[in-house]
């Protein structure tokens, strides 16, 4: 998942313009960007684990699902003990590695917490 370094905007990889005068935008030794923000135009970068989880959350608050009778429902951390680009899920033995949490949107979010809520209310 990549976030615009200007505006609001998180999407895919796929979604992002590709990077018009580059070489004029982009210094040696500087963090490559993933494209450019199809909104504004500004470049995006991927998130790391932690911008991620914190983004992530902020998805699962405006869906009524980061907390129930004020109590943490489901958030996303991250935790050494499961490596630098490894989230999880609470509530579960859910962990992400990388190649699965750096392309869930907003959608793929909601869907995984709501599966998490479905399978504990089976227990």
């Amino acid at each position: 998942m990549n976030a615009c370094g200007n505006c609001d905007w998180h999407g895919p990889t796929g979604d992002c313009r590709e990077i018009r005068d580059y070489a004029e935008r982009i210094e040696a030794g500087e963090e490559a960007p993933a494209g450019e923000c199809p909104e504004c135009g500004a470049l995006a970068y991927c998130m790391g684990a932690e911008e991620w989880a914190d983004w992530a959350n902020e998805v699962l608050d405006g869906e009524g699902l980061g907390e129930c009778n004020g109590q943490p429902q489901f958030w996303f951390g991250t935790e050494p003990a499961y490596g630098p680009e490894v989230v999880w899920l609470n509530n579960s033995a859910e962990t992400l590695p990388v190649d699965d949490w750096a392309e869930l949107d907003e959608s793929a979010i909601v869907a995984l917490a709501r599966s998490m809520a479905f399978l504990q209310s089976d227990d």
